[in-house]
């Protein structure tokens, strides 16, 4: 069995592929866009943003000045 393999055996919710990291299941904006802003507002080094799209409103304009925030602040 591969490595790969064998991760995905056992929980891979409660299971690090690398040392110290995890994973946190949001299931929808409610829960997901203030640990995500959150996490933006912490960032020390850079800012690794996924998304699909921002809408020009109050979610979209929030991300747009986090981000900006951060980068005023040099990460």
């Amino acid at each position: 069995m591969r490595a790969r393999e064998r991760w995905w055996s056992r929980d891979p919710v409660n299971t690090s592929l690398v040392e110290g990291h995890r994973v946190d299941l949001l299931h929808d904006g409610e829960q997901c866009f203030p640990a995500m802003l959150d996490a933006i507002a912490q960032a020390e080094r850079e800012v690794l943003v996924d998304m699909y799209w921002f809408a020009s409103d109050a979610v979209g304009r929030r991300f747009a000045a986090a981000l900006r925030d951060r980068a005023e602040a040099g990460v």
